[in-house]
């Protein structure tokens, strides 16, 4: 015999039919969230305009940014590290002189906007610069050292933080790498007259049409003044007769005889020198 459903399961049956009956009631709308204001914490004062791209109050607002100046230079090492010293202002001024092994020599001028010299100084700020040591050293002698300069606002001295063969924290690293791209693709650089410049250009104009060294004779005595120096006097002397060819490019090999090996075990003297203003490119010694 079957039995009665309980008074409880009559109810719940009843909600279950009714809830079936009923149309069901369409979701509430899902609300984009609201992106965070501009002067929130991951960018506050004075950064805040940064972020908003505000470059109506930039002019004024750069005068609250806490840095005047910020500098990364990079010597050579044993190898060929280039050096480098780019330098970025506060008023917009960007510097980059050139050195030994650099992409281009020389000195040079640009200008770094507000919005990115205000990205560096919040990098720094952000990264606690002025909580690195003075100097990170690597027990090696044959590395470059990084050194970055910050002017505080104000200050005639600079913050320095020398890092020599990349021995410092990651961060100092990550603002090191930040500078050199900064430099490298965001100013465009013109290259700045300098009073060597003038003076070669002079020194051109000056010399005679021929060159400096017109001719062998002229060659071979410069190599002879510039071997002197540098090997044994009987040794050049027994390299006679000595030759001397000008290539297209204008520029004078002078050589020495082969008699037998000299007190070096090489038998060669080899001199090379600029036709147009008499400039020793390089002397060598060999076979």
């Amino acid at each position: 015999m079957t039995s009665l459903p309980q008074p409880a399961s009559r109810s719940v049956l009843l909600g279950l039919l009714l809830y079936g009956a009923l149309p069901l009631a369409a979701p509430a709308p899902q609300q984009k969230p609201e992106p965070p204001p501009a002067g929130d914490v991951d960018w506050p004062a004075p950064y805040a305009f940064i972020h908003a791209e505000d470059w109506d109050s930039a002019a004024q607002q750069v005068a609250t940014l806490p840095y005047d100046r910020i500098e990364l230079e990079r010597t050579t090492c044993f190898g060929s590290c280039p050096a480098v010293t780019v330098t970025f202002h506060r008023d917009g001024r960007a510097t980059f002189v050139g050195r030994e092994w650099a992409e281009r020599e020389g000195r040079f001028s640009g200008e770094i906007s507000t919005l990115e010299f205000g990205r560096l100084c919040f990098l720094l700020d952000r990264l606690g610069f002025t909580k690195w040591q003075p100097k990170y050293v690597r027990e090696a002698s044959d590395h470059a050292h990084a050194i970055l300069r910050v002017w505080l606002v104000g200050a005639s001295e600079p913050v320095i933080v020398d890092d020599y063969g990349d021995y410092g924290p990651i961060e100092l690293w990550a603002t090191q790498a930040v500078l050199d791209s900064v430099a490298s693709q965001h100013v465009r650089w013109t290259r700045e007259a300098s009073a060597d410049d003038d003076s070669k250009r002079h020194h051109r104009h000056s010399i005679q049409p021929a060159g400096v060294v017109p001719d062998s004779k002229t060659a071979i005595a410069i190599a002879m003044a510039v071997w002197a120096p540098v090997f044994d006097p009987a040794d050049i002397a027994a390299q006679t007769p000595y030759s001397a060819e000008l290539s297209p490019e204008g520029v004078w090999t002078v050589q020495g005889s082969k008699h037998g090996e000299d007190k070096s075990g090489n038998t060669v003297f080899v001199a090379e020198i600029a036709k147009d203003d008499g400039s020793v490119i390089r002397i060598s010694h060999g076979p």
